[in-house]
């Protein structure tokens, strides 16, 4: 089995970091090449490191996303992918992994009959008018697909997607729609893996995407996945797992969360920040008590952060005590306040002002260009 994986990668910093050598490695166990398309730019130190793990390294202007990226390269040389190889994997760097060996998850697809698969898949949504596809960060084409005309042509017809939406609506989903309407059969590790082989509801990735990982040895750990706003105790508990369990390594993990944290790519706030900021202040106000806030503060609980209240323009006969209104409140000096909501985030900045100095104020990041 001749095998090549197409990967597309994206970073705005121009940098690699250490959890996509890892999984480029990785992939290299299993495939014969590891072509790399860059959308933009890599500084020269991480070029040279991926230069002695990729055969080919191709470089594009950022366009149309990972799929833009297929595209062009795929249109320029696809005859030379077709000819040398009978397997295609289509990936990127949105993923973690692996947490299992990839030649487990591609001995139990050996036995599937379809035509192209992948490790997750989406389910069909009549509400957001949404077909069920395989979810594109990580796509599997077989040798008689590869190898047709309508491989090509696929490519020929796609359209570089101006925003992520459309990447998702016009090149993902329609990756899925168009082969599987012209006659070609698709499947989802996930399903196999959980015994789902109609493709139901139920084993859908993102519904429990720790313990899929887990009890289902799915690989991969998506990316999107991970916010400790959301989830603090099942990641606490995966981290736990991955020390102790895992073929991955933990340091490497923390470490990309770290960077994604710093590139503003998973919460309102920078964790550090928000840890730094609660312990450099006596006393600590969540401005807001929606969603947000009880997230936030759960998360900081779990770090044995202690709020004392949530700040709230007017107060409701059935909200708990520490729901405390602005105007029954003198903030001195030393307190901190963290504005809780994005969608308010500037009315509530224009309050809290009044109140307390706004270096003692903390924004979310979207909005401190105010």
């Amino acid at each position: 089995m001749k095998r090549v994986v197409l990967f597309a990668y994206y970073n705005e910093r121009g940098i690699v970091d250490e959890a996509t050598i890892y999984l480029l490695k990785s992939l290299r166990t299993i495939c014969e090449a590891v072509i790399v398309v860059v959308n933009g730019r890599i500084i020269d130190k991480d070029k040279k490191r991926l230069n002695e793990i990729a055969s080919k390294i191709y470089e594009r202007n950022n366009r149309g996303y990972d799929w833009g990226a297929y595209k062009d390269y795929i249109l320029k040389y696809g005859k030379e992918l077709v000819d040398k190889y009978d397997e295609l994997i289509l990936s990127n760097n949105s993923y973690w992994g692996p947490f299992f060996p990839w030649d487990e998850s591609f001995a139990l697809m050996e036995k599937v009959d379809v035509d192209f698969w992948g490790i997750t898949r989406y389910p069909e949504s009549r509400g957001d008018k949404i077909d069920e596809h395989i979810q594109g960060y990580f796509i599997v084409i077989r040798k008689n697909m590869l190898q047709s005309r309508d491989f090509i042509e696929f490519w020929r017809k796609i359209k570089y997607a101006n925003s992520y939406s459309e990447a998702v609506r016009y090149n993902e989903i329609y990756f899925t729609t168009y082969n599987k309407n012209i006659g070609y059969s698709y499947g989802a590790l996930i399903d196999f893996r959980s015994g789902d082989k109609k493709r139901g509801y139920d084993s859908t990735y993102a519904e429990h995407p720790f313990k899929n990982i887990i009890d289902l040895k799915i690989p991969i750990l998506k990316k999107t996945e991970v916010n400790p706003f959301k989830n603090i105790e099942e990641i606490q508990e995966f981290f736990e797992w991955v020390e102790g369990n895992s073929m991955y390594p933990l340091e490497i993990l923390l470490n990309s969360l770290k960077n994604m944290d710093e590139s503003n790519l998973i919460s309102p706030y920078g964790f550090l920040e928000l840890e730094n900021f609660c312990r450099t202040h006596e006393k600590i106000y969540l401005a807001g008590a929606g969603f947000l806030g009880h997230r936030i503060e759960k998360y900081l609980n779990s770090k044995s952060i202690e709020i004392k209240g949530f700040l709230v323009t007017e107060k409701k006969k059935d909200d708990e005590q520490n729901i405390i209104e602005w105007n029954n409140i003198a903030l001195e000096g030393n307190e901190g306040v963290i504005i809780c909501s994005r969608k308010y985030s500037e009315a509530i900045l224009k309050i809290a002002k009044i109140k307390i100095s706004e270096e003692n104020i903390l924004v979310p990041r979207n909005t401190r260009k105010i």
